[in-house]
């Protein structure tokens, strides 16, 4: 059985649609409607049937969606076992992170690790902070950093650094003679902003809300640096961390304003299994980034 497949089927069976399901494995719709039809085949049966605009599970799928996620569990865990008995949980490492993370914040951290333990043999997994999330609760890797949810059951949840947000303009635009910019000026400009899901989006949406205003066009963009790059290119006014755009501003190809109002705030961090002992080498790195870190500790 196809596991990559299960987890599919059985985000389908969570969110109740494919549109929902493949913004929560960060696939598009075609390519997830594709993999559950081969699942289907490759199983000799149907799982789900249309009903009316949304999905239904058949008898075959109800059987699978009562075993499956107890079937994942079982098959990560004898992995995890079979690695720690071989002595390769001690010895590796495999950690999940965003491009950004990896870009602004983990250089430094990483060579200090190789430095302490250049006997690790390390892994690292890059995708969406959610998609990291995901595989770290399902024991596919070991440690993710990533941009911490406010919370998730079967995590633990251990903040790092504290990303506070930005205005990001074009230099000349001119909202950049303001030394402060109000969000109710940017809801008539071009915005670019991070995918609808995001735990960054969602952040950004909420502080919109707060101040009752619309954001108004929004072109939606998968990678933060993407995003900076798209303001220097003259395609929009973003708002992003200030860690994401400091060094663009230095080199004066955009201009960097303060959001007036409350700040806008995500927490980064580390997530592991809630449950699960933490190897020495896993101890080590994140006691390395506890050390670089700059996010007050959760109450």
């Amino acid at each position: 059985m196809d596991l990559e497949a299960l987890r599919t089927f059985l985000a389908v069976v969570e969110t109740g649609s494919i549109r929902a399901a493949a913004d929560k494995r960060h696939r598009t719709q075609p390519a997830l409607s594709r993999q559950i039809k081969l699942f289907e085949e490759d199983l000799g049966a149907r799982l789900f049937e249309r009903a009316g605009r949304g999905m239904r599970l058949t008898a075959a799928g109800r059987s699978l969606a009562g075993e499956g996620a107890a079937l994942l569990r079982r098959v990560e865990e004898v992995s995890r076992r079979v690695r720690e008995a071989a002595g390769a949980a001690r010895r590796s490492l495999v950690l999940g992170t965003s491009h950004h993370i990896a870009l602004h914040r983990l250089p430094a951290p990483m060579r200090e690790f190789r430095r302490r333990r250049a006997d690790v043999r390390l892994r690292v997994v890059y995708g969406g902070s959610e998609e990291i999330i995901e595989k770290v609760a399902s024991g596919e890797i070991d440690l993710g950093v990533v941009t911490l949810p406010t919370r998730r059951a079967g995590l633990v949840l251990k903040p790092v650094w504290e990303d506070r947000f930005v205005a990001a303009l074009l230099i000349g635009h001119p909202l950049a003679d303001l030394k402060e910019v109000p969000l109710g000026r940017l809801s008539g400009e071009a915005l670019l902003l991070p995918q609808v899901g995001t735990t960054t989006r969602t952040a950004i949406e909420a502080a919109f809300r707060k101040a009752k205003v619309p954001p108004g066009a929004v072109q939606e963009i998968p990678y933060l640096d993407t995003i900076r790059v798209s303001v220097e290119m003259g395609l929009g006014i973003a708002i992003l961390p200030e860690t994401a755009v400091a060094e663009a501003a230095r080199g004066k190809r955009l201009v960097v304003r303060p959001l007036s109002g409350p700040p806008i705030t995500r927490v980064l961090g580390v997530v592991h299994r809630k449950g699960a002992p933490l190897s020495p080498v896993e101890e080590t790195f994140i006691s390395i980034l506890a050390g670089a870190g700059t996010a007050s500790p959760p109450d």
